[in-house]
């Protein structure tokens, strides 16, 4: 599938499914007081006003709405790419879970925990390049990563939980069940 289309598609499950579903969400916790244990009315408040008005990934419950990214003005979703080898990105895409992308491609962020690392360049675009992807891992520690084995990436959005690791790359706690819009062969 063309990445527009995964965009598209995905833009309209944002807006025509998920939306709407938040939205009914946040009405049926604000009509109880199952939230009293966990905050505050105002930190209620704000969790819900970002959960009515904006796609997260996860459940208010949390504490915190990671909020998927768009593009204005047209509110196209963000999108990034996760590459590795073939394997791990058709498990990835068949079970909507990039955790399940082999451990050399992952490294460990300064609090000793698992992240994964995306890169916001299209393997599509002239820009792309999977050298750099390659020395950015083991850049990052990943030592076993050659250019070779970045023969695929599935195409997921980005989120408010990603952080910036410089030069078009992010990255993110290790996840478990997460949107994962398609798969993309990575060109030679």
């Amino acid at each position: 599938m063309r990445l527009i289309t995964m965009s598209q598609r995905y833009k309209g499950f944002l807006d025509q499914t998920l939306g709407p579903a938040q939205r009914a969400f946040a009405r049926d916790l604000q009509a109880t007081d199952d939230w009293r244990q966990v905050w505050s009315p105002e930190g209620f408040q704000l969790i819900i006003n970002e959960f009515n008005n904006f796609p997260c990934m996860n459940n208010p419950m949390e504490g915190h709405g990671e909020r998927i990214m768009r593009f204005l003005p047209d509110w196209d979703p963000q999108l990034l790419f996760v590459m590795a080898n073939r394997r791990s990105c058709l498990e990835a895409v068949n079970r909507q879970h990039p955790g399940l992308i082999q451990q050399r491609f992952r490294f460990r962020g300064t609090d000793g925990q698992p992240r994964m690392l995306a890169y916001e360049i299209p393997p599509c675009n002239h820009a792309f390049d999977r050298d750099t992807v390659a020395t950015k891992y083991r850049a990052m520690g990943c030592r076993l990563v050659t250019s070779d084995n970045l023969t695929y990436c599935v195409v997921i959005p980005k989120t408010s939980s990603f952080r910036d690791d410089g030069a078009g790359f992010w990255s993110r706690p290790d996840v478990g069940e997460f949107d994962v819009l398609g798969l993309v062969k990575v060109g030679f």
